[in-house]
């Protein structure tokens, strides 16, 4: 395989240049916004609006632009836009670095007064927080994302906890179960295994919509970005049991049917497709880089192996035999070094940068994953068996000490100042100070909902905590009670939470929305117009001080055929009442869009999610007497308010402009 750079030169030289540069510029492109190439494309594309201006010290440029190749020639309303800022210091032209900027978009007239308020007054009302004083877009702050068990992935708005209105901004639906997942650096695209599906699926954060799905040979299970963020490594199980989960680390066995889909496949993001692929020995696979991404480390669980990969040659170069169950990966960049952890045998293996055995670390069996501290001078190595977090030193991995946390120590995170470890077997996380590993390590206990997080059966991979946007707290996923909690450094309980209304949160991250710097004094943004009518841009910071509104027109959005290949009607009674144990059944006909037939009955699955939330079961489809009528037929155990959805069985389409059916078990 050639490197990127001859692959680049390559491809440049077979499109021409200008296919070049306008391939740079592609929204799939994100890793070259920054470039020249990526700049005077989008300086050529038309602008909604642009104006520079000097208030108070500050130089500012402003440009609004189509963010899509289709868009018209005016902006519409639902149509993606990118917002574009220059700012620089008057008084010796210097760009304006790591400036918080806050930018808002609103009607012209406000809601709550009916007029049209000064700059100052509008900004000080969006300031205030108010619940009244929300704009319609938000371009300042951030979304918490849940990984769903229902199928889905979550976008919470943390800012919205009010009664009466739900944290829900979106949900996008997956058409699987996810298993793990990976957000490139500048929150543009995240990518979510599923491994029932033999699927990766891209989404773009900045539409919240589905951009691709990625089909692969085997059963994804691990995620991982390259350093540079250019590729996806895409690792994949063959055999066809049941992904191993957090909770299960017992190990299988491929059949020999399934050895060609024990792999890791190297999916080229700018691309938009998958470049190469690698054959690995059987197990779950664990995926590590070295700093500069040369070489790349894939772990084979079951087989015991190493498998040490030159990313610039396009081959295997090493095959380690390590024995046991390699379970984690870790490479330490200042001392140029992977750590294998062997949970079978309790070793941690350090190799050098080629894959070279330096020498074997003895602690305990049961060992999991382990975390380099963000200083670089500890390794913090969790063992769920032994219920212990072993601290070691990254210059010569000695053990300095290790620590007892009890209920099955399994995931950890760092924030500057602590180190989150939460257990499989109790409600309570671990908080480790990591200024204390000077002297005498200090714990204390956080308690996160009310069931350990354990007692839920196929857990993902992905982590269940994530940093908050201050990196000053975290956020926990609390499944039981469909909730996601957050906490604040300096506090005994958390603060707030956010509840996953209808889901289920396994795993939890965060993503920036909004401005996002990405040259010197050069700020950016990508969104959709939100409404129509005379808009409001209010932009506003505080040291140096600026108050800027920008009106400007946004045109209706214009009336698209059928969005669905076929639009439901419930045939009789659209709600019914049965007792437990009983039958249910609905009739329903499917009026397909023109120039399209019904779908047959087995391409047809009905969803039963529970008004309390979380997907309960899947009915299949029966055909009706005539064509395009169907009837659903099932049973239910439980009392409870239940609704019934109907979608293609892929999870592609549902029915549009329908409500689903009701059904009342008492």
């Amino acid at each position: 395989m050639k490197s990127r750079r001859q692959a680049a030169a390559g491809r440049a030289c077979a499109l021409g240049w200008a296919a070049a540069l306008a391939f740079a510029a592609s929204p799939l492109a994100f890793a070259a916004q920054g470039s020249p190439a990526a700049g005077a494309e989008r300086a050529a594309a038309p602008a909604y609006l642009e104006r520079s201006f000097e208030r108070e010290g500050i130089g500012v440029r402003l440009r609004i632009e189509p963010a899509s190749a289709q868009a018209a020639a005016t902006p519409r309303a639902g149509d993606p836009v990118r917002l574009e800022l220059e700012l620089r210091r008057l008084a010796d032209g210097q760009p304006l670095s790591n400036l918080p900027v806050g930018a808002w978009l609103d009607h012209e007239v406000s809601v709550a007064s009916g007029a049209v308020p000064a700059c100052g007054q509008r900004v000080a009302s969006i300031l205030g927080a108010g619940l009244m004083q929300r704009p319609l877009l938000d371009l300042t702050g951030y979304y918490v994302l849940t990984l769903d068990a229902e199928g889905s992935v979550s976008v919470l708005d943390p800012a919205v906890r009010f009664a009466g209105r739900t944290s829900l901004y979106a949900a996008v639906a997956l058409g699987g179960r996810p298993f793990d997942w990976v957000k490139t650096g500048d929150d543009r695209l995240l990518y979510v295994a599923l491994p029932e599906r033999r699927e990766v699926v891209a989404i773009d954060l900045q539409e919240l919509a589905v951009r691709q799905r990625i089909a692969v040979a085997g059963r994804p299970t691990r995620l991982a970005l390259s350093p540079d963020g250019q590729q996806l490594w895409i690792a994949q199980r063959g055999a066809d049991e049941a992904a191993p989960t957090a909770s299960d680390r017992r190990a299988t066995d491929a059949s020999a049917a399934d050895a060609d889909h024990e792999r890791v496949d190297v999916y080229a993001i700018a691309d938009g497709r998958i470049e190469t692929g690698y054959r690995l020995a059987p197990g779950h696979h664990e995926i590590a880089f070295s700093d500069d991404g040369r070489y790349a480390y894939a772990s084979s669980r079951d087989s015991g192996r190493l498998s040490v990969i030159d990313n610039a040659a396009g081959r295997v170069v090493r095959e380690v035999e390590l024995g046991g169950q390699p379970l984690s990966l870790l490479y330490l960049p200042a001392q140029s070094q992977l750590w294998a952890v062997d949970g079978a045998q309790g070793a941690i293996h350090r190799l050098g940068r080629g894959g070279a055995q330096i020498d074997r670390i003895a602690l305990e069996p049961g060992l999991g994953p382990a975390r380099l501290t963000p200083d670089g001078r500890r390794v913090l190595a969790l063992n769920p068996a032994q219920h212990r977090v072993h601290v070691l030193a990254a210059a010569d991995g000695a053990l300095e000490r290790s620590l007892t946390v009890s209920g099955r120590p399994y995931d950890l995170f760092f924030s500057p100042r602590y180190a989150y470890i939460r257990p499989l077997d109790t409600e309570q996380v671990a908080m480790l100070s990591l200024a204390s590993l000077e002297r005498e390590p200090a714990l204390q206990y956080l308690p996160t909902g009310a069931q350990a997080i354990g007692a839920f059966a196929g857990l993902p991979v992905a982590s269940s905590m994530s940093e908050n946007m201050e990196r000053a707290g975290a956020f926990f996923a609390a499944p039981g009670e469909r909730t996601v909690y957050h906490y604040m450094e300096g506090m005994n309980a958390p603060d707030s939470s956010i509840r996953a209304y209808g889901h289920t949160p396994m795993a939890v991250a965060i993503s920036r929305r909004g401005l996002r710097e990405h040259g010197r004094g050069r700020y950016s943004a990508t969104f959709k117009l939100p409404a129509q009518g005379r808009m409001v841009l209010a932009l506003a910071s505080e040291s140096p001080r600026l108050r800027e509104c920008l009106a400007w027109n946004v045109e209706p959005a214009p009336r698209s055929a059928a969005a669905r290949p076929w639009t439901l009607h419930w045939l009789g009674a659209g709600e019914q009442r049965v007792r437990r144990g009983e039958t249910a059944e609905f009739a329903l006909s499917l009026q397909p869009a023109p120039g399209r037939a019904a779908p047959p009955a087995a391409a047809l699955v009905a969803w039963v999610v529970s008004g309390a939330g979380g997907l309960v079961e899947r009915w299949p489809l029966q055909a009706g007497a005539r064509a395009g009528e169907y009837r659903v037929r099932g049973r239910i155990d439980r009392a409870g308010g239940y609704f019934v959805h109907v979608r293609e069985a892929g999870g592609a389409h549902a029915a549009a402009g329908e409500v689903p059916a009701a059904l009342t078990v008492e």
